[in-house]
Order: C-alpha cells, then structure tokens, then sequence
C-alpha cells in the first residue's frame, strides 16, 4: 500500500471526533437488534401460515458530500452549522458550464523532439 499524507487540521477534527462519540461503557440494552426482531416476525407469520416473501432492497440515489464541513459542523467548529443541520452537498460544476481549453506546452523544434525521444 501508498502512504497517505494526513493534514494536520483533519487528524485534530478526526481525533476530536472520537473524543465526542467515544464512550468508557458499553450498555448493549441502549441498542436494538433490528434484523433478530424481523426475523422472530417472519417466523411468526409463518407459524400462523402465512406466506413470507422477501421485500425487495431500497436504493438510494447516491448524495455528494463535503466531509470535512460535515466533520467541521457536527463539531460546531467557527460558528457553522449545529450537529442537527444536514451537511451540505458539494457542489457539482454542470456540462453545459464553459471550461477553459487546456494549455498546450510550448512547442520545440523538430530537432530538439528527436534527439529527445533517443
């Protein structure tokens, strides 16, 4: 595997992160098993007889999503947004938007590419 370069401000809202959402016990009655409870309801409608089918996956359009000003406002970083606001999306530059054409590199005599590319 590459290396990866973390920035300094990520790793401090990254370990503040942690700080918040970390926890010294673990209550496991604060949680529900939500595939164990569809189950014991599958079995009981087939105990009554009735006839169980799979009810097909929901998809999800995919959402852009600025991480850092997500990170930033579930923090309350500078002002910005509380935890309860939604991060915004990122914006998108549309196709129909004018680019600017590429630079083209400086051209050099038919010589010089020759004795370049030797």
């Amino acid at each position: 595997m590459g290396s990866v370069e973390v920035k300094p401000a990520e790793l401090k809202l990254a370990m503040q992160l942690i700080d918040q959402i970390s926890s010294d016990t673990f209550k496991p009655e604060d949680y529900e098993d939500d595939v164990k409870k569809r189950m014991l309801e599958a079995i009981a409608e087939k105990v009554e007889g009735k006839e169980i089918t799979a009810e097909p996956a929901e998809t999800r359009g995919a959402q852009v999503i600025d991480l850092m000003q997500a990170l930033k406002a579930s923090l309350g970083k500078k002002g910005e947004a509380a935890a309860s606001e939604k991060p915004r999306l990122a914006a998108v530059p549309s196709t129909s938007e004018k680019r600017k054409p590429a630079k083209q590199a400086a051209s050099r005599p038919r010589a010089a590419r020759k004795s370049a590319r030797s």
